[in-house]
Parts: structure tokens; sequence; C-alpha cells
């Protein structure tokens, strides 16, 4: 079976707080707290078999030379979490409103999460989909999150190609994480430092952007891959320093 999500509903969705995501049960709601509701609605479709094509591009532009400097992003929901730690399972430092005007600092590894400063000096971190920005994210310079754990990971096709836009699903009981590989074929999911024990990674669906596909419209995977990981999960015990890894077929 081939999963994939539509972008639209994202926006949506991720900016409420406390609701749960129907394909996987609800959300987080142990002492850690829950994110803005996970993450996008999964649709299935049945690709048929087409040609393959040059994938499709993953940033809006091309990024330019010279120094970084710190620009404005603006918050597309409302109560938007600006969080202590770069993932769904840090707590809340403030909630920002439509509109609301952010600095935008740094990026975490995987450029899923921005570190961000508020209009009152707040600084902390914002899910990247959710706020309207005009500019290349390959250009922000990466910050390396403090105190925190991380879960690596990376997928690759039979021949070695990274695989883009891959959603995996990070999860204890009803605790729920989530990370989306970049164009090098890795996700990274930041956890507070005090979460450990045994956590279920497992794939959870392809993101329109994924270089899988053989165009933007989201139907059919190109020749020779049908939609699958293997494997298509494994238990990893936090903390862990090793990268997992998955194939693409």
């Amino acid at each position: 079976m081939n999963n994939k999500w539509i972008f639209p509903m994202l926006i949506v969705a991720l900016a409420c707080a406390g609701c749960t995501k129907t394909a996987t049960g609800p959300l987080p709601t142990l002492t850690i707290p829950a994110p803005e509701l996970g993450t996008p609605t999964m649709i299935t479709a049945t690709p048929q078999p087409t040609a393959p094509l040059q994938p499709p591009t993953l940033a809006v532009a091309s990024p330019t030379a010279g120094p970084f400097s710190p620009f404005q992003a603006e918050s597309m929901v409302d109560l938007l979490k600006l969080r202590v730690g770069p993932g769904f399972l840090f707590d809340a430092l403030m909630l920002l409103n439509l509109g609301d005007q952010l600095t935008v600092q740094g990026k975490a590894p995987g450029a899923e999460w921005l570190k961000v400063e508020a209009a009152d000096g707040s600084q902390g971190w914002v899910f990247a989909q959710l706020l309207k920005i005009d500019r290349d994210l390959r250009n922000v310079p990466i910050i390396q999150p403090q105190d925190v754990g991380v879960l690596n990971g990376k997928i690759t096709d039979m021949t070695g190609l990274p695989i883009s836009g891959i959603q995996f699903a990070i999860t204890q009981g009803e605790a729920r994480n989530a990370a989306v590989t970049d164009e090098n074929g890795e996700f990274f999911a930041f956890f507070p430092i005090d979460v450990d024990e045994a956590w279920l990674v497992s794939f959870d669906g392809v993101v329109c952007t994924s270089n899988t596909w053989v165009d933007t419209s989201c139907t059919s995977y190109k020749n020779g891959y049908t939609g699958a990981v293997d494997p298509a999960s494994l238990s990893v015990t936090l903390p862990s320093e090793e990268q997992l890894t998955f194939m693409w077929r």
C-alpha cells in the first residue's frame, strides 16, 4: 500500500492543541507535552507504472553566497507553540498568534525546526511548516540544540540514492514524535533529555515533495519502487547514538 499526504491540510491541523491523529490514535498524554496535532492526514493511492522523470525540486530557490543575516518570518496559524526544544514533545514557552513576527536565527539538523526570537525577546523553536518564509532554508545555519536527546536515521534505495520526504513516527504507547527525511535521506527526531526506554520507529508516510514520485502529482512512484520501507519498523532504546538505517523499495 502506498501512502501520501496533502500539505494544505498540515497547516490547519498542526495549529491546534490537544487534538488527535485519526490514523494512529491519540497524541501524547504523558508528563511530556503533546504536539500540535502531530502530522498531516494520510490517504492511499494505487500508482500506475510510469516512466521515471527527474525528481521534483526540493527547495524554493537556489542558495546564494554570502554571510547569513537573521530575517523575519510570520506565524501562519493561531496558537502556534514556541517551544523550549526542537520537537513536539518539548514544553511550550508561549503561544503565538496568526501573523506574529519572529526572527529566524538558525535551524536544527534536518531543517524541520527553526530557532527563532519572538517580539518580546523570548527565544525557542518553531515547526518550520507553520511559518511564512520567503527565504531558502538551505542558507540558514545549523544550530545544534543543547540538552536534548536525538534519534537519527537514514533511508536510501538499493542503489544508495538518499530518499527524501519519508516520514517516520517514533512512538511509545500513546506518546508520539515524528520526523521527515531531508534531501540527504536523513531524519532527526529530538527528545527532552530525560526521555528514555524503548521507542518504536515506524514508516508513516511519504511527502509529496519526495524524490520517490514520478512528479509532483504524487500519484505514481518511479518505476522500480513499490512504496515500501525495509524494515517497516525498528525498536530502539533511548538515548541512542546509533544511526538507524532503512531501505526504500
